[in-house]
């Protein structure tokens, strides 16, 4: 018979490490200027126009630009500016160009004028945002929701197309999670000729579809009610069925659950366990009733199917611990006994393992403390698989 077994060992690394920023690229709707143009070099910036504004004054735009009448031209200051100007999100897109002038009066000057043309065309102010058609979610449990998710429309300000797409997205994402998954939102918007624009979030709620049955295909190896039990956001005969959004199936709410799942195999002596991505489908439930008469029913369900390759059951055979983490501890000395063990031959579990790895750490820090040591160290755990 062959038996899988793991043996952990305690060591002691610095606790040393070194954190790394990703930077996050922004993608701005703009088109840089090209201003390579023979001749352009020392030309003179005599003129700034905008083209496209219907609300917003020159003049607030000149505060966002570094761009001046009577400057040489510079390509970088456009190019900063164009950018600028996409970033306040006032406008469709943003772009500049480049024409030669000819002032009238240039009295032998023989500097090249130019005229810098900002094209911005503006988008409308929202005035108003108006929810419905759903009995689901009333107007103000719709406010708090966007408000969790930073997507409230601003009334006032100019129109922010592609949060009003979020804000559409969220409201169906919300009706998934009360168990209709065909809920849809339409976007209907009317402008006016003063440049403000009223939005309509038109709301079907869709048929109630819950989840009525889940199954565990593949090796699973677990019985399948001990899994049912680690379904926590997708449920269905339990006792938080008919909790609301307890029996809806929606994509987040799974990989929480597959989490779960996850976790309870690690720690039952499968640390090689996986759950691979939930198959969906819909299904008709046909239930007997006898009132007032005796009929049929037929309602729509959701069956999920969950595939799982258990893999090997292994068993913590011993735990053994370096000679440096125990004298780092003081369990050397006369007297000391070490932390809690882990029982031989029973199914391996991460967080048993995990448990007795932090009480060694703390003893490690209670003494670096209580001695004034000056490095401070973490404690490791590290696991040797072998098969009898």
């Amino acid at each position: 018979m062959l038996r899988r077994w793991i043996i952990a060992a305690g060591a002691v690394v610095s606790l040393v490490g070194a954190a790394t920023l990703r930077a996050q690229n922004v993608s701005l709707r703009e088109s840089t200027p090209e201003l390579a143009a023979e001749g352009a070099g020392g030309a003179i910036v005599d003129e700034i126009t905008f083209t496209g504004l219907r609300r917003i004054s020159p003049e607030a735009l000149k505060n966002q630009m570094l761009a001046r009448a009577g400057d040489v031209l510079d390509a970088a200051k456009v190019e900063h500016d164009v950018r600028a100007l996409a970033r306040t999100g006032w406008f469709e897109t943003v772009r500049a160009e480049v024409q030669g002038r000819n002032p009238a009066d240039t009295s032998g000057d023989s500097t090249q004028y130019l005229r810098l043309t900002f094209y911005v065309p503006e988008l409308p102010f929202l005035n108003k945002v108006v929810y419905r058609g759903s009995r689901l979610l009333s107007r103000a449990q719709i406010e708090k929701l966007l408000a969790e998710k930073k997507l409230t429309p601003k009334l006032g300000e100019p129109e922010n197309p592609m949060k009003l797409n979020q804000t559409g997205k969220a409201i169906e994402a919300a009706l998934a999670e009360l168990g209709h998954p065909h809920g849809r939102v339409r976007m209907t918007r009317g402008e006016s000729e003063q440049a403000t624009v009223q939005v309509r979030f038109e709301i079907s709620d869709g048929p109630h579809v819950p989840v009525g049955r889940i199954t565990f295909g593949g090796n699973p190896a677990i019985l399948e009610k001990l899994l049912k039990r680690q379904m926590r956001r997708v449920a269905t005969g339990t006792f938080l069925a008919g909790v609301p959004g307890k029996e809806a199936y929606t994509p987040g709410a799974f990989e929480e659950d597959r989490e779960r799942l996850l976790a309870y195999y690690e720690n039952h002596g499968y640390p090689e366990a996986r759950v691979g991505v939930a198959k969906v489908h819909e299904y008709e439930d046909v239930s007997r009733r006898w009132l007032p008469w005796p009929h049929k029913i037929k309602n729509t369900r959701l069956a999920v199917a969950i595939p799982i390759e258990a893999g090997k059951l292994y068993r913590t055979d011993s735990v053994t611990t370096t000679a440096a983490l125990e004298q780092a501890a003081g369990i050397d000395r006369a007297g000391q006994t070490a932390p809690g063990k882990i029982a031989g031959a029973q199914a391996y579990s991460a967080q048993s393992v995990e448990d007795l790895r932090r009480a060694w750490e703390a003893r490690v820090h209670a003494r670096a403390k209580r001695e004034s040591v000056g490095t401070i160290r973490d404690v490791e755990a590290r696991y040797e698989r072998w098969t009898q």
